[in-house]
């Protein structure tokens, strides 16, 4: 028989798992949207959300981890601990060229400053992350 004590853990817990299930949805969700957007990271968005499923359910960490999305945005990254510039560019400058476009569309300076402050947290972003050459990226690629 369980007692007091060890019913209220295992409602504690499933609550957590609900809690986790759907902040990884949010997270996920976003991360979908950010596909679309360039101006919204996808690679955190989905790392977070398979850090909160790997907590909250086996199945949908199982599930991300097989997805496209996963396999394509952040395998990568993991597997490599950076990028190369090619990557980086290939993502940046679509990103800073919707953002420019927008900019010159704008008449509002508030909107145009947030613009701004986007695209040059962005590049910072990743300017900081680690780059690879082309060749350990191909190394890799063949030992994994």
């Amino acid at each position: 028989m369980r007692t007091f004590r060890e019913k209220g853990k295992s409602r504690k817990s499933l609550v957590t798992k609900v809690a986790l299930v759907v902040l990884g949805s949010i997270f996920l969700f976003i991360g979908f949207i950010g596909v679309i957007l360039p101006v919204l990271p996808t690679t955190p968005f989905v790392f977070l959300a398979l850090l909160c499923f790997m907590k909250g359910s086996d199945r949908l960490h199982k599930w991300l981890l097989n997805t496209s999305l996963y396999k394509k945005r952040v395998a990568p990254m993991i597997k490599r601990k950076g990028m190369t510039v090619r990557a980086k560019l290939s993502i940046l400058l679509p990103v800073l060229g919707v953002l420019t476009l927008v900019f010159v569309l704008l008449e509002n300076p508030v909107l145009r400053i947030v613009i701004v402050a986007l695209a040059v947290t962005k590049t910072i972003v990743f300017i900081k992350i680690k780059t690879i050459r082309a060749t350990e990226e191909r190394e890799l690629s063949r030992r994994c």
